[in-house]
């Protein structure tokens, strides 16, 4: 049956893959980037979904099929995974730029518009409970920043997100209006002039 071409239902559709969304946008940047970021953003939350997905649920009734993008025939858990993966992936990457002062504001915007609508859909539809819902942002928050911290000790320039080590800089100025004249500083010294 095809889909009714409404706001609605393009809203719920993107509300059930925003998850493989926000995961493709991850591993294909890292892949363009040649870096390995991908992998503690993807496999750190991962591995605490499977932690948290043997934590039943106390709410036993069965989601709406427009739920999950694959019934895998598991009960609930206690935190809603879904919302628990893109704030978690939300929090690792925005404390980030945050943390090393290179701000986002259009990141931090696309996060909070794909969270809220993600839970809005979530308990409007049916498919977890609002317990379920704010467990998994809060424990998606507390995580995401938790291991962030715990990647950047390993190795903030390889495994964290808008870390930039190159303190050089250079002033470029047109003094006799023809000829620039640039200084080159590291560290606060002057390395070169051009």
């Amino acid at each position: 049956m095809p889909m009714n071409n409404t706001l609605g239902n393009w809203i719920k559709l993107y509300n059930l893959i925003y998850t493989v969304v926000v995961g493709a946008l991850v591993l294909f940047s890292s892949i363009i980037n040649g870096d390995l970021k991908w992998f503690p953003t993807l496999v750190s939350p991962a591995l605490i979904m499977l932690a948290l997905g043997t934590i039943g649920s106390a709410d036993d009734s069965l989601p709406h099929s427009a739920c999950n993008l694959i019934n895998t025939g598991q009960p609930k858990s206690f935190a809603d995974l879904n919302t628990f993966f893109v704030t978690f992936v939300a929090a690792f990457m925005c404390y980030g730029s945050f943390y090393y002062d290179n701000k986002k504001p259009y990141l931090v915007l696309f996060f909070l518009i794909t969270i809220f609508g993600s839970i809005y859909t979530r308990i409007t539809i049916g498919c977890n409970t609002g317990t379920e819902v704010v467990a998994g942002l809060i424990i998606g928050i507390a995580s995401g920043i938790g291991c962030f911290y715990a990647w950047h000790n390993i190795d903030k320039e390889r495994f964290t997100y808008f870390y930039d080590d190159d303190d050089t800089s250079e002033q470029c100025t047109r003094p006799n209006g023809q000829r620039f004249k640039c200084s080159v500083y590291k560290g606060g010294e002057l390395i070169q002039t051009l």
